[in-house]
C-alpha cells in the first residue's frame, strides 16, 4: 500500500465495520459454536495514511477485503500510543 499524499508505504489507520447481524449458536457439552453465511452482512473498509491523514490510498493489489486472514495483535495502552506516534 502506499499514501499518493506523503508516499508512505508503512502506517495506515483503517476503519473496519464488519457486521454480520445474523447467526446460529449451537451448544455442545457446555461450549458456543457459531456460525454464519459467508456472504452475509456488510463490509465497509476506510483506509488513511496514519502519517499525513490522506485517504487517497493505493492499495497496490492488496485485497482490503481479506485483512482478517492476517493475525491481530491487541497492544496495551502505552505500545498503541507508541506505534501510533511513531
Amino acid at each position: 500500500m502506499e499514501c499518493r499524499g506523503c508516499g508512505n508505504k508503512e502506517k495506515f489507520q483503517v476503519v473496519i465495520t464488519n457486521y454480520h447481524p445474523m447467526e446460529i449458536w449451537e451448544f455442545t457439552d457446555g461450549e458456543l459454536t457459531r456460525f454464519n453465511q459467508p456472504d452475509s452482512g456488510d463490509l465497509d473498509i476506510q483506509v488513511s495514511c496514519l502519517k499525513c491523514s490522506s485517504e487517497d490510498v493505493d492499495a497496490q493489489g492488496f485485497k482490503l477485503e481479506e485483512y482478517d486472514k492476517k493475525k491481530l495483535t491487541t497492544l496495551s495502552d502505552e505500545a498503541w500510543d507508541k506505534k501510533v506516534g511513531g
